[in-house]
C-alpha cells in the first residue's frame, strides 16, 4: 500500500543502458511544484511553457521500493519546512485533526494514514491508516485517499520514475 498510483510496465529501460532516459509529461502547471526521479535523486521542477516537466529512469535503490517511498517522503517533508508550507504538524491527536483540517481546506475530503512503527493508536482513531515499513518510526503521513491526486510511480524490472504532484498542499506528516 503506497500513497503514489503504482503501474507496473514491461520496460522502462532505454535501448543503451549507459544513457538515462527522460521521460516527458503534460502537466496541470497549477498542480506544482513536481518533485520528480533524477539520475541519482529526486528534483523540483515546475511546468515549462508547454506545460511539460521530465523525470528520470532510474534504478530501483538497494533499500528497494519502501526506501524509495520513505525518500520521497523526507524530500517533501524537508521542503515542507524550508518553505513553511505549514505541513508538518506534531504526533498528537490535535495534530491529526490540524492536518486533516489542512486537506480539508484543498477540498480532499477523504483522506489515509501511513504510519511508521511505534505511533500511539489514539493519534490514528477516526481516520483510514495502515502501519507501513516505508514511513519512518513514530512518524505518519496524511494524504487524499485517492492517489491519482499525488502522484505516481512506474516500475519495471528494477528500474522506475516517479512524479509527484501537488505536495504542497496533498502531504501532511506528523512527527
Amino acid at each position: 500500500m503506497t500513497f503514489l498510483a503504482v503501474q507496473n510496465v514491461e520496460s522502462l529501460s532505454p535501448k543503451n543502458d549507459d544513457k538515462v532516459r527522460l521521460v516527458e509529461f503534460t502537466v496541470n502547471p497549477e498542480t506544482g511544484p513536481f518533485l520528480v526521479s533524477s539520475y541519482d535523486s529526486f528534483l523540483w521542477v515546475q511546468a515549462g511553457k508547454q506545460s511539460q516537466i521530465r523525470a528520470a529512469v532510474r534504478a530501483i535503490p538497494e533499500t528497494g521500493v519502501d526506501g524509495l517511498l520513505r525518500d520521497v517522503v523526507d524530500v517533501i517533508a524537508d521542503t515542507s519546512i524550508r518553505s513553511q508550507w505549514e505541513s508538518i504538524f506534531p504526533l498528537t491527536v490535535d495534530g491529526m485533526k490540524a492536518a486533516r483540517e489542512r486537506l480539508t481546506s484543498y477540498d480532499f475530503e477523504d483522506h489515509v494514514a501511513f504510519a511508521g512503527q511505534g505511533v500511539d493508536p489514539t493519534v490514528l482513531q477516526g481516520v483510514t491508516h495502515s502501519t507501513v515499513p516505508w514511513m519512518r518510526e513514530g512518524q505518519v503521513l496524511v494524504v487524499p485517499s485517492d492517489p491519482e491526486f499525488v502522484g505516481f510511480l512506474v516500475q519495471s524490472k528494477g528500474r522506475f520514475l516517479a512524479v509527484v504532484h501537488n505536495p504542497s498542499r496533498t502531504f501532511s506528516v506528523l512527527r
